[in-house]
């Protein structure tokens, strides 16, 4: 191997990379926020509560399952690397 070619091996003495676990977590939570609000608009109003009020609800639930889902992802792909 020339000395201009780049190394494709990692250092002997360098375990690999992990995963950051945040990305995963604020992904899933912005795509799921997301999703809830894209629903809510989608739909007709519910009688006896406001848009907004569907916009908050669904936004917050969606968020917390977009949650989960980016912490299940992150699992997935955490043990995958060993």
């Amino acid at each position: 191997m020339s000395p201009d070619e780049p190394r494709r091996s990692r250092p002997a003495g360098r375990p690999p990379r992990r995963p950051l676990m945040a990305p995963f977590l604020v992904t899933g939570t912005l795509l799921g926020a997301l999703l809830g609000m894209i629903l809510s608009v989608s739909r007709p109003p519910v009688p006896g509560s406001g848009m907004a009020q569907e916009l908050i609800v669904l936004a917050l639930v969606g968020g917390i399952l977009g949650l989960l889902v980016g912490s299940v992802a992150f699992l997935v792909v955490e043990r995958r690397r060993r």
